[in-house]
């Protein structure tokens, strides 16, 4: 983006930028911006099922609750695994995963105190809105299977996720690692934001999404390749 394209003023949304017919706007490069969840999926599922040697990702938060989080890790990525040969390399941030497992366990389940009738539409819009992605999965994309089941505890959706990829997966394509950043002087831990998505060393799906967009989430990433 140059000045004319860009100032405090008037900064156009990847949108409306795409769909200009100023030559200014030209999105003839190799980053593109991923402005929303179909947008997202469709990239992601794209690099995955063309990748022939290493999928490497680093995650902050997993949120098992979401039927996309769940379709990516326990049905895509060790088809994609099986299907390719191809290695898979996780790395999630302690820190993180520990806040949510002591959450969890800590957690009320107020399931049984009732909703009511609004609310529960709400939740009922919410979870079709979840699974609208299945419409936009690009040809040869494995079918919704493992990822049926939700969980609303982190414990449970990790123990799956183990049991998808000791069943499913050789032991020699999958690697689980769990990595802590530590203040440099004084060593105390530090949460660390870095989420990332790396295909073959030379796609990369990186921003401010925890693996996928989340529903009603204003996080952008970006698609790059080189």
């Amino acid at each position: 983006w140059t000045n004319n394209t860009y100032s405090p003023e008037k900064c156009p949304s990847p949108r409306e930028m795409m769909q200009s017919k100023s030559t200014q706007y030209s999105m003839d490069n190799c980053i593109a911006l991923l402005s929303d969840r179909h947008e997202y999926i469709t990239a992601y599922c794209n690099a995955a099922l063309s990748s022939r040697c290493t999928i490497d990702i680093t995650l902050c938060y997993v949120f098992g609750f979401d039927p996309l989080t769940r379709y990516i890790l326990l049905d895509l990525l060790p088809f994609v695994a099986r299907k390719n040969n191809v290695q898979l390399r996780i790395m999630c941030d302690l820190m993180t995963m520990e806040s949510m497992l002591l959450k969890s366990a800590l957690q009320i389940d107020g399931s049984k105190k009732g909703t009511s009738s609004a609310k529960q539409m709400a939740l009922e819009a919410m979870e079709q809105e979840q699974m609208a992605f299945m419409k936009h999965l690009p040809e040869g994309c494995p079918p919704f299977f493992h990822a049926r089941d939700p969980y609303k505890g982190i414990l449970p959706f990790w123990r799956k996720l183990y049991s998808v990829m000791s069943s499913t997966v050789p032991k020699n394509l999958f690697q689980l690692r769990w990595w802590c950043t530590r203040d440099a002087r004084m060593k105390y831990p530090i949460k660390n934001h870095i989420k990332c998505n790396i295909f073959d060393g030379h796609q990369v799906i990186c921003g401010g999404s925890n693996l996928v967009p989340v529903v009603a989430n204003i996080d952008c990433d970006i698609h790059l390749a080189g």
